[in-house]
């Protein structure tokens, strides 16, 4: 799934990174040693890591089998943390939603946490929940009218987040996805929601972006992506002049594709 989401940022710089890997995609590897943006792009990434490393480390392990029990007998489950896998077109994708909420022993809401102060749904965002969709189906776990949340977690609430326990951990996905199906119904001629601020307790709020699972979009977007590492098209560079401003492989001369200088990385 990293991968997957590297492609959706850039997939010219997943390119550059394969002919000579380092330890981050985004950090070419005679960059990695060295301070300033690379160490900035380094503590970013931990700093995301930590993020899901609490979460999982919170969570108790289940394997599918002991989890299919548990679903024929609890009216709601939340799954946090669990490692997804399975083959397209031969390839192996491995995913680990953040959060899934079934009920009726059915995948109602899947959630995925981004530590972010914008408010905008990212692509790989949105990929990276279709592919859970995707995953949960092929392990034989039903959904139905699904919701694909995107849970925004600002930095001033990062802190508060970290601290729950387990148990309000589910309790938070059991309240977003309760949430998020109340404006979906409220709105249902709609294909995408946005809601700007949800309170959940004193100084904790998310944003939520929200759109149903579509199986046929999840494998489209699958199949885009293996037609680059079955080797029948070429790497396609970012269209946005942003990133091309801050990527550490034009820093260094190594993308020929850039649309514009490099002018420092954040």
């Amino acid at each position: 799934m990293t991968y997957i989401a590297e492609q959706c940022y850039c997939e010219q710089r997943v390119h550059l990174w394969l002919k000579k890997p380092s330890s981050m995609v985004s950090i070419p590897r005679e960059k990695e040693m060295l301070g300033g943006p690379a160490l900035a792009l380094r503590h970013a990434a931990d700093a995301g890591l930590t993020f899901h490393a609490q979460a999982a480390a919170l969570s108790r392990p289940v394997t599918q089998t002991t989890l299919r029990k548990v679903l024929r007998s609890e009216p709601s489950v939340v799954l946090v943390e669990s490692p997804l896998q399975a083959l397209f077109e031969g390839f192996p994708i491995t995913g680990i939603p953040d959060a899934v909420h079934f009920e009726q022993a059915v995948a109602r809401c899947v959630l995925d946490y981004k530590v972010t102060d914008s408010n905008q749904l990212q692509m790989s965002h949105r990929v990276q929940l279709w592919l859970y969709g995707w995953l949960l189906q092929e392990s034989s776990f039903k959904l139905s009218d699904a919701l694909m949340v995107s849970v925004l977690v600002p930095s001033a609430s990062a802190v508060a987040f970290e601290k729950l326990n387990e148990v309000e951990r589910q309790d938070l996905a059991v309240t977003v996805h309760h949430h998020a199906r109340a404006v979906v119904d409220g709105e249902p001629e709609r294909e995408n929601w946005y809601v700007k601020k949800l309170a959940l307790s004193d100084g904790f709020w998310v944003r939520l972006r929200i759109f149903r699972y579509d199986r046929r979009k999840a494998k489209r977007e699958l199949a885009f992506f293996a037609q680059y590492w079955r080797g029948e098209r070429a790497a396609i560079p970012s269209k946005n002049l942003r990133k091309c401003r801050v990527c550490l492989y034009n820093s260094t001369g190594a993308c020929k594709k850039a649309l514009v200088p490099f002018e420092g990385a954040p």
